[in-house]
């Protein structure tokens, strides 16, 4: 018998009946942008736009590409947004093939 676990994704194509991630647990903010679910954590933080970086952050129903976190000293350029759950999940970061 094969045991399916239901994990995050970056995107859902429909969103999932969860307010809660069934990993860890965490509260969840789901976004659509139109096309897909975005499955957020709830607390916004400070960001800009960072070529190169394989961030990724949600703003205004928006998926935006190539984002860095806000780590202190002038705010300058930053803007507040969603970060994806799949970016801080602590089981998904544990390394678990699910």
């Amino acid at each position: 018998m094969r045991f399916e676990r239901k994990r995050v994704w970056l995107t859902h194509k429909y969103r999932e009946q969860w307010e809660c991630c069934p990993l860890c647990c965490e509260q969840l903010k789901w976004v659509y942008d139109g096309n897909v679910w975005i499955p957020c954590n709830i607390e916004p933080k400070m960001f800009r736009r960072q070529i190169g970086s394989s961030l990724n952050m949600v703003k205004k129903k928006e998926l935006i590409e190539g984002c860095e976190l806000y780590k202190g000293g002038s705010p300058e350029g930053f803007t507040y947004g969603l970060i994806p759950h799949v970016y801080t999940c602590t089981e998904l970061m544990k390394g678990l093939s699910l």
